[in-house]
């Protein structure tokens, strides 16, 4: 068991992997617990995005895409934008990119990212991670991976390879959560 004074998941999970004592160099991945539903495929997947060992980065995590006209102003839906090599280049709960001087609408040419909430870590990344002060951006968004971001380091993303993620923020989320997992049994 970890401690019960932890402000985040991912302080959580660096104090498991000290008491575990795993290696500085394994991969971890934290699953938030708002996202129930997360397929095992795209754990395996965020986790291979730093297998290798010529991985560039110590923090990865995925997205799916989502039409212009699919509640990108929920902020409870968080967007990234990515660059050439799928690398984060920004977080947030607003719609981003904001395609200039165009109200998104299905006619929006803007291809937007909806954030998967799972993280891989190397645990030395992780460690080090929970010791940084908050970055601001991070406190005003309310998205502590804009700290790494802020501080220069690279997160890895990928298109996560099945879709339909569901993180539960709201009482409509639960009945659709709700909804899914009875339909599986």
């Amino acid at each position: 068991m970890t401690r019960d004074d932890h402000q985040s998941g991912t302080s959580r999970l660096a104090e498991a992997v000290t008491l575990c004592g795993l290696a500085d160099d394994q991969v971890v991945v934290n699953v938030q617990g708002d996202e129930p539903l997360i397929a095992p495929e795209n754990i395996n997947q965020v986790a291979a995005l730093l297998a290798t060992p010529d991985a560039h980065c110590q923090m990865a995590s995925l997205y799916e895409r989502m039409p212009a006209s699919t509640k990108i102003f929920d902020p409870h839906l968080v967007k990234v934008v990515v660059d050439r090599d799928d690398r984060a280049m920004m977080f947030s709960r607003a719609p981003i990119p904001w395609e200039a001087n165009v109200f998104p609408d299905e006619n929006t040419t803007v291809s937007f990212l909806k954030h998967v909430g799972l993280y891989a870590y190397r645990v030395n990344f992780l460690k080090d991670f929970v010791t940084w002060p908050t970055a601001t951006i991070a406190q005003v968004e309310c998205l502590e991976q804009l700290t790494p971001l802020w501080r220069g380091e690279a997160i890895q993303m990928a298109e996560a390879v099945k879709a339909g993620s569901v993180g539960v923020d709201t009482a409509s989320d639960l009945n659709e959560v709700t909804k899914q997992m009875a339909e599986v049994r």
